[in-house]
């Protein structure tokens, strides 16, 4: 009897791997495990070519070999009208790109990362990526809106064989040496006036990039929140108007900072041309202003702070992606930003974009172009206000500018800009 008992557990055994193999073979209907259905995400990009996501989106259908996601490339001036457009007629992404600048406006179309489900909260956002992404994408309720691939920040470009030429042997740390080196570098034809060859491109606006987010940082560096994030309300105080009769004085003739004009090239333009020896941009302008002239001996330097100032600090613009509320397939699309945001997908995007981190891990390592060290080491400094409609704002600074230099009058452009931003909020 006792022999018998071996035999029949092998028995037992044998008959539960058969039962479990027909099972999985789908002979014995019913019990075959269960298999995703297929998932196809659409992902929508800007700026990016296909050839930054490919590897990530390559490993990630590895990994999950249901979801397939397609890749779709917009310029940034054209991105967000498609967007809107696209997602009223419900043909829009699953997941986009989306600027820090935007999110006040794009807000009803996110659906936020379902931290339970994901296992992902505030808590970890904030030990993996920089404060300024923490503060942008985590709002008030603790909800997470989007995860960041990377951050830009404003910097100072110069032409280093300018520089080298009038004997500069270091470059300006902050607006006091900005300014005695831009009055020391502009030439101006002594018998028409005009601008031979520029110090900083800087004072006016619709030639000049970046020129929101320029005055936006003189202002932040003077104390003024913008708005202030605490209360909502619009806060436009003596350093609102410190920074933009400071802004405007570099296009002002009756003025000693007088080096730009309205009337020249765009400001990557005219450094690319030699025109300029100074301008600001950010990070992605790099690619744009050495296509322009490959020749160029670019420099570039931390964006300048006010002198004895406590805490130094640049702006900050960037994009992330997020997920659209209209998609079908929410979770999928959070588990695939999730993936790419991890350190060895976050590491190849950068790689392939040549941008800066926000991953406060890969910022501690030194990037393969040493023209972004800069702004590796700016990520943590950074600061922005929250844009309430980056192109109403836009028009709103413009035309306080225009307005400083046509009637040299502060208090009235910027009393009025004031006004118009209350409406502009909810």
């Amino acid at each position: 009897m006792l022999s018998r008992i071996p035999i029949a557990i092998i028995i037992i055994i044998a008959v539960i791997l058969v039962i479990i193999l027909l099972a999985f073979l789908g002979i014995i209907p019913g019990l075959k495990p269960s298999r995703p259905p297929p998932v196809t995400l659409e992902l929508w990009g800007i700026e990016d070519e296909e050839k930054v996501f490919e590897g990530i989106i390559r490993s990630f259908h590895q990994e999950n070999l249901h979801i397939s996601i397609n890749y779709s490339r917009f310029d940034a001036d054209t991105f967000e009208n498609t967007l809107v457009n696209r997602m009223a007629e419900g043909r829009g992404p699953d997941i986009f790109m989306l600027r820090n600048s935007s999110i006040f406006k794009h807000r009803d179309k996110i659906f936020s990362l379902p931290q339970r489900s994901l296992k992902f909260t505030p808590r970890d956002f904030s030990k993996i990526f920089t404060d300024k992404t923490a503060e942008d994408l985590i709002d008030k309720k603790g909800e997470i809106i989007g995860l960041p691939l990377f951050t830009d920040t404003l910097a100072l470009f110069y032409n280093k064989d300018i520089f080298n030429t009038v004997g500069i042997a270091e470059p300006p740390r902050n607006w006091e040496e900005v300014v005695e080196l831009s009055r020391k570098l502009t030439k101006i034809d002594p018998s028409g006036g005009d601008i031979i060859r520029s110090g900083i491109a800087l004072g006016s606006f619709d030639n000049v990039e970046h020129a929101l987010e320029i005055i936006s940082a003189l202002i932040l560096q003077r104390g003024d929140s913008i708005i202030n994030s605490k209360t909502g309300g619009v806060e436009l105080r003596e350093g609102t108007k410190d920074a933009f009769s400071f802004y405007t004085s570099f296009a002002d003739q009756t003025k000693q900072n007088f080096s730009w004009s309205s009337r020249l090239a765009n400001s990557f333009d005219a450094l690319a041309e030699e025109k300029s020896t100074m301008a600001f941009g950010f990070s992605g302008d790099i690619k744009k202003i050495l296509a322009k002239n490959p020749h160029l001996n670019l420099g570039v330097i931390s964006f300048p702070q006010l002198k004895n100032a406590r805490l130094p600090l640049s702006y900050a613009a960037y994009f992330f992606p997020t997920v659209s509320k209209f998609s079908k397939h929410r979770l999928e699309s959070w588990q695939f930003i999730l993936f790419a945001v991890s350190g060895d997908s976050a590491k190849e995007y950068l790689e392939k974009s040549n941008r800066p981190p926000a991953r406060r891990d890969l910022l501690s390592q030194v990037p393969q172009n040493p023209l972004l060290e800069v702004f590796y080491k700016q990520s943590l400094i950074a600061q922005s206000w929250p844009i309430p409609d980056y192109e109403a704002v836009n028009r709103l600074f413009g035309e306080a500018v225009q307005t400083i230099l046509t009637q040299r009058d502060i208090s009235k452009p910027v009393e009025k800009m004031e006004s118009q931003l209350k409406l502009l909020l909810p």
